[in-house]
Order: C-alpha cells, then sequence, then structure tokens
C-alpha cells in the first residue's frame, strides 16, 4: 500500500492493534505536512513494515523518526538501466528514437498527460516514436485522444504483454506519468 490507501490503512491497524499491514513508500515523500509527520510514527508502530523504493524516502523517513529502524526496508526499484546516456541521443539512421510508458490505461496513471507530452514533443522531434504498453478502461479514450492529435502514426498501444523487459531494452526514454 502506498498513499491515500496506505494513511487508511495506517490508521485501520492501529484502531484493530494489527501488525499486517505493509506500507511502500514508492518515491521521495513529497514532504509530507507537519500534521502528518506528526502522527505518522504513532501510526508506523502498527505496521509490520513500510519499504521504500528510493533512498530518499527511506532516508525521509530515516531523518524525521517517521518509522522505527527495525520496521523500515529499502529494497531499490529491480528496472536496470543498461545503457548509458550518451546512446540515448545517439540516432540510429534505420531505427527512431523510442518514448514509452508502461502501466494500466486508467486515471491514476495518467495516459492522457503522456499523450499531451507526445503531442509537444512530437512538434519539435517528428522523427521520435512514443509507446503505450498496458491496457484498460481508458484506452479508448486514449486511442480517441491520439487520433483526435493525429498522432496515430507516432504513437503505438501495445496493450497487454508478457514480455515488458524486451520492450523496455528497446525503449531510449521511460517515462512515468502517474499522478
Amino acid at each position: 500500500l502506498d498513499g491515500a490507501s496506505a494513511l487508511y490503512s495506517r490508521f485501520a491497524a492501529a484502531y484493530y492493534n494489527k501488525s499486517i499491514v505493509v506500507i511502500g513508500e514508492r518515491t521521495l515523500p513529497v514532504h509530507f505536512p507537519k500534521w502528518f509527520r506528526f502522527i505518522l510514527p504513532f501510526l508506523n508502530r502498527h505496521v509490520a513494515a513500510v519499504v521504500c523504493n528510493s533512498r530518499r524516502a527511506f532516508d525521509y523517513h530515516s531523518t524525521f523518526n517517521l518509522t522505527s529502524q527495525e520496521f523500515l526496508y529499502y529494497i531499490p526499484n529491480a528496472v536496470k538501466i543498461r545503457r548509458s546516456v550518451d546512446k540515448i541521443y545517439r540516432k540510429n539512421k534505420n531505427s527512431h528514437l523510442i518514448v514509452g510508458i508502461v502501466g494500466s490505461l486508467t486515471k491514476p496513471k495518467n495516459p492522457h498527460l503522456f499523450i499531451e507530452m507526445t503531442a509537444r514533443v512530437h512538434k519539435k522531434m517528428p522523427d521520435v516514436r512514443f509507446w503505450m504498453i498496458g491496457d484498460g478502461i481508458m484506452r479508448g479514450e486514449c486511442e480517441s485522444q491520439v487520433n483526435d492529435l493525429k498522432l496515430d502514426r507516432i504513437v503505438k498501444f501495445w496493450g497487454k504483454r508478457n514480455d515488458v523487459p524486451e520492450l523496455l531494452e528497446k525503449m531510449n526514454v521511460y517515462c512515468l506519468t502517474s499522478i
């Protein structure tokens, strides 16, 4: 759990005095308000673990003593960057620069923002291609938006895939547009 659901779950764990809730901090917290930092140490005493996927989130929890060190874990993201930055900008004459996202086409993943970004980048860099890997209830809306913006030749909808690591390997730039 993370975000608002993690807040509600912390309250439930404290109320029921159960330590079965695991909280995930996906990135550096957006500097929690003081009231939240004040109650978080109390709420975190009732969870089994707080798992951070960024060192900065881990350090944030440590610095403000938001979680006891015995329940605070750091597990970095598993995607490894295998290319150097200069390779991203080097273009092969037989292929296009590829920018993509992977995720469900749902409101929390904000696919419309990716499409808006696509339109802006395409104006300045018409040879870039864009991939949307994943499926969801907003796919029809996204396809309509792409068609309305006349981007259908440069945006590819891959749908749900089992070969995501291979597709990520072919991307030059990966975007995360989640709310």
